[in-house]
């Protein structure tokens, strides 16, 4: 114990007596203020016997006698935050001047490197010229492109931005591209070939997906004429075909009634060409096979799409249930689903199930009544059905004379009281919108057979009464007194 006493006091009595050679008030200041011993040994806990001080610490203890090794570190630990502050401030300041210089070289450039776009809501092209500042010029461009082909604009406005200085730079092939989508969309297909012609004598750069879009014109207007000179035009451009090209072909011919010659090419695809059928291939010669009933063709495409291994989706299950269907095997609908659905986990949609109502309400005997089972079991799968579900299911009554089934179809679609005992156990049963998405034609039907003879004027009464309260909902007048007049002469 004295040998860690006597050392630090040592050093304290040094360090006192240098000061007061420094200062000529230090023995006044030493006088006032004596270190008592246990503070002398509470501070030379910091020194360890032996060692000597820091040069740092020799000056601060000749400046002041009375300092600790505790004092010098908040010094110096004060010393680093105010650094720390100083060089956050800084970096703040530089930021924001950064940001500034930025936002004006955005600007600038912005200003110098203005496109015109014009908007298609003016008739005037020159009057309508606005910045893009900020904004890829060839999707904006793009994008005003395929407004204006859906809102019936005048077609030569490719011609007269080509023609413009300003806007000539911007048009490309992916403009074109909009606007043959554009007049596809709209069926006018007449434009198209405009376009086509446009293209060429302005000597554009066609891509595949300006090739694509042709071909689904022809395919959409049944002009498959003109398929092999753009697959020749194609080749001679070096732009090599791919699977939708092939896939849209394919679509076309089936539309024509073209079946021979759509799997001839399908074979052509896999022998002389790389490419590897997809599922939307499939699906395309799956549909032809429907449209005209070849139930084992089709199931030939079907088994070749399970060996090359090309998962089938919702809508391949909506195509075999047509194909089904179109060959008047309704059994084999459900039996194809099924099977499907276990084999790739699928988990079949409202389209799937509209289209199996659809084949029960077209089949005849017990199978005609299949239509509300289906119905329950799709609520039971938590889908929800839609309006075509209750369309389908509400003319199959109608053609049946079943008055209280089409009644009580009815108020489950719209969500009110008394509904059909198959959509009671489920809260998916009512439409989105209620009874106002239902069709007023097909509102107006149902009404109509209730008030007739093979229907119930009690019934429709209540149930006019009923849908006339909820909001949204906009009844025939007429028919509105003809429910009353045929209830009170009844």
């Amino acid at each position: 114990r004295s040998s860690l006493v006597t050392a630090p006091l040592c050093c304290v009595s040094k360090l006192r007596m240098s000061a007061k050679a420094a200062s000529p008030s230090s023995a006044a200041r030493t006088t006032s203020r004596q270190l008592s011993s246990a503070q002398l040994e509470r501070r030379s806990l910091s020194f360890h016997p032996g060692d000597d001080a820091p040069a740092d610490l020799n000056a601060a203890a000749a400046a002041d006698p009375y300092f600790s090794i505790s004092e010098f570190l908040s010094y110096r630990f004060n010393l680093f935050v105010q650094l720390v502050a100083y060089l956050l401030y800084t970096v703040g300041v530089l930021y924001s001047k950064f940001i500034v210089w930025v936002n004006s070289a955005n600007l600038c450039f912005s200003e110098w490197n203005r496109p015109a776009v014009f908007s298609i809501q003016q008739r005037s092209w020159e009057q309508s010229v606005v910045p893009a500042c900020r904004s890829s010029p060839d999707s904006l461009f793009s994008g005003e492109f395929r407004r204006m082909t859906s809102k019936q604009r005048p077609t030569d406005l490719g011609r007269q931005v080509s023609t413009n200085p300003q806007t000539k730079p911007l048009v490309n092939a992916v403009i074109y591209g909009s606007v043959l989508k554009g007049f596809c969309h709209q069926k006018r297909f007449d434009r198209v070939w405009v376009v086509y012609d446009e293209m060429l004598a302005e000597k554009m750069q066609f891509s595949i997906v300006t090739f694509n879009s042709l071909i689904d014109a022809c395919a959409r207007s049944g002009d498959m004429h003109r398929v092999q000179p753009l697959l020749e035009d194609m080749s001679r451009q070096g732009i090599t075909p791919n699977v939708i090209t092939y896939s849209t072909v394919l679509k076309g011919y089936c539309s024509a009634n073209r079946l021979d010659e759509a799997f001839q090419l399908f074979e052509e695809m896999k022998t002389n060409t790389t490419l590897s059928p997809d599922e939307v291939t499939y699906n395309t010669l799956l549909d032809g096979c429907a449209r005209h009933g070849l139930f084992d063709r089709g199931m030939a495409v079907l088994d070749e799409m399970r060996r090359v291994k090309v998962p089938p989706s919702n809508f391949t299950l909506s195509v075999l249930v047509k194909l089904a269907t179109r060959a008047k095997l309704t059994h084999k609908a459900f039996e194809l689903v099924e099977e499907i659905s276990k084999e790739f986990r699928l988990r079949p949609n409202v389209h799937v199930y509209n289209n199996i109502i659809q084949a029960c309400t077209v089949a005849s005997g017990d199978q005609k009544q299949r239509g509300l089972q289906v119905l329950q079991t799709m609520l039971e799968d938590k889908v929800s059905p839609d309006h075509r579900s209750y369309a389908l299911l509400l003319r199959a009554a109608v053609a049946s004379g079943n008055a209280q089934d089409a009644a009580q179809l009815v108020r489950s679609a719209a969500g009110l009281r008394g509904g059909h005992p198959r959509t009671a156990a489920s809260g998916l049963a009512q439409l989105r919108g209620g009874a106002s998405a239902l069709q007023r034609d097909l509102l107006t039907e149902v009404l109509e057979f209730l008030c007739g003879p093979r229907g119930d004027s009690e019934m429709a009464h209540q149930l006019v009464w009923e849908l006339s309260r909820l909001p949204g909902v906009q009844l025939d007048p007429k028919l509105r007194h003809r429910v009353a007049s045929e209830t009170l002469r009844r």
